[in-house]
């Protein structure tokens, strides 16, 4: 069994961990016992004095009752699945949102966006009169919708896009187009047979996103005639500089 799959108890109930620590991972545990057992009871007790209450003269911290903690946490890859969702609603590229999503002030900017997708995922349900009635537990609707950090969700649309295949790959790509121009330039294969060849390798449809991709990040447009003028200048440049030899 993958216990990294599952949901685990630990300390008679007093620590939960839910999920995949290589996914999104909810750990519910108790803040007071943890903040006791690592010597920082104090610092806790005065953070937690200043929530508010019911009525805003009044604490809503009570010394004599638990507190739980409630973490949501994303690995690094989930982040990039953001960001690449992000990109796809934003007049900016994947490269931009990558940088903004790879650092923790970047990450910052969305952190009541993560914490909704993360209690959606992880939902706590009530049952209904029948069962197949079942609902959001108000505590947890609570939780979803009215906690706000720093800056509300704003219009972005929270989805995780996956890494499509070639996508992000580029220097792989390149090393074996390079690999198989000097094994063509070696054999003087002219142009267009060149680019047959690279046509029959099973990576020309990569070679063609890619280089499509950099067009459009000039602001042009992609003409497939571009990977012929490409292999061209590249067998002469290995003829050249003697690699073909």
């Amino acid at each position: 069994m993958d216990m990294g799959e599952v949901a685990l108890r630990y300390n008679k109930g007093q620590s939960f961990l839910f999920g995949s620590a290589s996914s999104v991972q909810m750990a519910v545990y108790r803040k007071d016992v943890q903040a006791k057992a690592t010597d920082k009871l104090d610092f806790w007790q005065s953070t937690w004095s200043k929530a508010a209450g019911d009525s805003f003269d009044q604490s809503a911290y009570d010394p004599t009752k638990p507190v739980w903690r409630i973490e949501l946490r994303f690995h690094h890859s989930v982040l990039q699945d953001f960001a690449r969702g992000a990109a796809q609603q934003c007049e900016y590229g994947s490269s931009l949102q990558g940088g903004i999503w790879s650092h923790i002030q970047g990450v910052s900017n969305h952190l009541t966006g993560l914490w909704r997708y993360g209690l959606t995922g992880f939902r706590l349900e009530v049952q209904g009169d029948r069962p197949s009635d079942r609902f959001i537990d108000p505590m947890w609707q609570l939780l979803m919708e009215d906690i706000t950090y720093f800056k509300p969700v704003g219009d972005l649309l929270y989805k995780r896009v996956k890494k499509t295949p070639g996508l992000g790959n580029e220097k792989n790509l390149m090393l074996a187009v390079g690999n198989l121009l000097s094994l063509y330039a070696r054999n003087r294969f002219p142009p267009k047979k060149a680019l047959q060849c690279l046509k029959d390798s099973g990576i020309y449809d990569d070679l063609c996103a890619y280089m499509e991709r950099r067009a459009n990040a000039d602001y042009r447009n992609f003409r497939e005639s571009e990977i012929l003028e490409f292999v061209t200048k590249a067998l002469q440049l290995r003829t050249l500089l003697g690699k073909a030899a």
